[in-house]
């Protein structure tokens, strides 16, 4: 399951019929109820309710080797919060013409610590890498990201896809989240009822 702030918020506000299918809810309710929703959310970030991010980053060309790696992490060459360990890596992808209408994402595999091991030429080059290995260093709160081969160009985006406990919504309507099924409605129930009161969300 996937959904936006506002999918849920707007999903919230049908059960009530407080707003009906093809209404438009005004902006300011909907940064109102955001605002609900986030210090929900912030309620349960101590229960075990993940999700699975995507998260898009640019590459450097000639960077992912061994001797120079992506940080991963607050204030990293990819700035995101630092996966635990390499389960919290679900999958990555290389993503060809970033930000235009015909992008394609190409998945790629994930590299075991043996994957790694094996591969004899960890120096080689190509435009395009084929496999991405997480080591889950502690060095500055930073985890580390090699892409293999190492692209000589930084023409394509590297694609994560990383479990993370429920985090507060950055926005409205702009960034998607991945739910495990049964999340979504139980956001969408309990926002209900921190909604309950139409004084506080601008109404």
């Amino acid at each position: 399951m996937s959904a936006t702030a506002l999918d849920l918020i707007t999903a919230a506000f049908r059960i009530p019929n407080v707003f009906q299918l093809g209404q438009t809810i005004p902006t300011n309710v909907q940064t109102d109820a955001l605002g609900f929703l986030n210090r929900m959310i912030s309620m349960w970030q101590q229960q075990t309710i993940p999700v699975v991010a995507r998260e898009v980053f640019d590459t450097v060309a000639n960077q992912g080797g061994p001797d120079n790696p992506y940080t991963i992490g607050d204030g990293g060459d990819l700035d995101t919060e630092r996966p635990p360990n390499q389960a919290s890596l679900k999958g990555a992808g290389l993503l060809q013409f970033p930000g235009q209408s015909n992008e394609v994402e190409i998945p790629r595999g994930l590299l075991t610590d043996d994957g790694w091991e094996a591969i004899q030429v960890k120096t080689l080059t190509n435009a395009m890498f084929t496999n991405v290995y997480y080591n889950p260093t502690y060095a500055d709160d930073l985890g580390t990201i090699n892409l293999w081969p190492i692209p000589n160009t930084a023409q394509y985006d590297l694609v994560l896809y990383l479990a993370k406990h429920l985090v507060e919504f950055a926005d409205v309507d702009t960034t998607t989240y991945f739910f495990p099924p049964g999340a979504e409605k139980a956001i969408v129930d309990n926002l209900v009822l921190e909604l309950a009161d139409p004084e506080h969300v601008g109404l």
